[in-house]
Parts: C-alpha cells; sequence; structure tokens
C-alpha cells in the first residue's frame, strides 16, 4: 500500500518510510528520497504567491517524468508492501505527496485502492 502522510503522523504507521521533504524535523532519521523533493526555489515562489499551484504542478511533474525509475520501484513496492511517503504538509489539497500518488495512478496503472491518503 502507498500510504502518504505528514511528519506528525508518520509514527502511526509501520513499513517503508521515506521522507520527500527536503529537510526533516529535528530527530526524524527517515530515508530521503532527494529525487521526489520540490526544489527550494519551487517551494519558496509558490509559498510566497509568485507561482500558482497548477504552475507548481507542472514544474514538479517534470521532476516526477525525470524519476521514472524511482516511480517504477515505489510503485512494485507498495504492491507488496507499505510504503510511507512523508513530508511537511498537513492538508493534501495542494501537497506534493497527493501529486505522486497521482502520477503513479495515471502514469503506472498503480491502483488507486492501494492509496492510503493520511
Amino acid at each position: 500500500m502507498l500510504i502518504t502522510t505528514n511528519f506528525a503522523n508518520a509514527a502511526k504507521f509501520r513499513g517503508n518510510k521515506y521522507s520527500i521533504a527536503r529537510n526533516q524535523p529535528k530527530g526524524c532519521r527517515f530515508i530521503t528520497l532527494k529525487d521526489l523533493q520540490p526544489t527550494q526555489k519551487m517551494m519558496s515562489e509558490y509559498k510566497s504567491g509568485r507561482i500558482s499551484w497548477d504552475q507548481y504542478t507542472e514544474q514538479y511533474i517534470r521532476i516526477l517524468d525525470g524519476s521514472k525509475w524511482l516511480l517504477t520501484k515505489i510503485a512494485e513496492m507498495a504492491k507488496e508492501d507499505d510504503v510511507i511517503l512523508i513530508c511537511y504538509e498537513k492538508v493534501l489539497d495542494n501537497c506534493h505527496r497527493t501529486l505522486i500518488a497521482e502520477y503513479l495512478i495515471q502514469n503506472f496503472d498503480f491502483p488507486e485502492n492501494l492509496w492510503k491518503k493520511c
């Protein structure tokens, strides 16, 4: 199962935990998937309002397009075991965790029922 959550809820889950955030809270020791991190420029431009969510999404999809090898591995692993993708955002609406899950569903035939949104 693919589980998408934030750092505050990560302890609730067992499985393979991966940070997709640029930094982790003090004391967290998750494996970091740097290839799935948004760039600092993207994050600062979005948070400051210089780019819209749609523009952020377009830029992030290009990152995902360049990381298909890693996404293939995540999709394969999530069909056999729990894979937990973690970042800071509490709400999934405008979060790159959601973009990753949707990308897997649309481009890798990943079953939507194997995605747990937390």
